[in-house]
């Protein structure tokens, strides 16, 4: 703002100064006289000598007469000041949108842990995965989760909580282009037996906060929520996932808050 100010005070600065000159020695304003009219027909005609402003200055402002070129030069530099300044800001806010980092849920494995002499399952391992496709690190990410084994679907209205013992936190990083695995959370085969047959489902939600170079105090954040699909294939079982209900989103999505 200050820069603007001494903008437009140099573009108006030579008419203020003339105008100031004048009124400092005593002299009058420019004023034109007309010529004298030749008379018509023998006839004298006296002219009155009138005296008119130039054309090239506006009417009185604050005491002062500016020049109409002086006074269009600075309006045009103001329009020029802003129009730079909005294409600046533009340009700006294109870069962080493609530099900054950009999490993503990657993928959701499911190792088995299995009995050293029977070979039967022991547990079944949940391990998240988390992917960079942003063009700079982050410099913290945090990464929260959660289950839950029940009858049915999850109720309208489910607040998708973060505690309990099902409740998992860990902090990392990630660099450009990269992805690292997270969390981990082991469920009982027994557990998992229920979810195989149908009896139960298994649901799981999570998300990652993460800061970089441009973020904010509020930072970024991605959130999920999965199935988890399972079917007995005979001699094992099937395991997969698929998006559920409305908890996914990101920090752009009003929802997520």
């Amino acid at each position: 703002m200050r820069l603007l100010v001494v903008i437009v005070a140099l573009c108006l600065l030579p008419s203020i100064a003339a105008h100031a000159a004048h009124h400092r020695h005593g002299q009058a304003p420019i004023q034109v006289t007309p010529a004298l009219q030749p008379p018509a027909d023998g006839a004298t005609s006296a002219s009155n000598a009138s005296t008119e402003e130039p054309s090239e200055f506006w009417g009185p402002v604050v005491g002062h007469r500016l020049k109409i070129t002086d006074s269009l030069i600075a309006l045009f530099t103001l329009g020029l000041f802003f129009s730079t300044v909005m294409l600046w800001n533009s340009a700006e806010k294109a870069l962080r949108h493609q530099s900054r980092a950009q999490v993503y849920f990657k993928e959701l494995q499911f190792p088995i842990i299995r009995h050293p002499t029977t070979g039967l399952p022991e547990k079944y391992k949940f391990i998240t995965s988390f992917a960079n496709c942003g063009g700079v690190c982050t410099r913290r990410m945090v990464v929260t989760t959660n289950w839950l084994i029940q009858p049915g679907e999850i109720p309208t209205g489910f607040e998708y909580p973060y505690v309990g013992n099902n409740a998992k936190t860990t902090s990392m990083v990630l660099a450009p282009q990269a992805q690292g695995a997270s969390t981990a959370f082991d469920v009982a085969a027994t557990e998992m037996n229920d979810v195989i047959a149908g009896r139960v489902n298994m649901y799981f939600w999570g998300k990652a906060t993460y800061w970089d170079a441009f973020a904010g105090v509020r930072g970024y954040e991605t959130r999920f929520c999965f199935k988890v699909i399972a079917e007995s294939t005979g001699g094992g079982a099937f395991l997969g996932y698929s998006y559920y209900g409305d908890y996914n989103g990101t920090e752009q999505d009003p929802r997520v808050t």
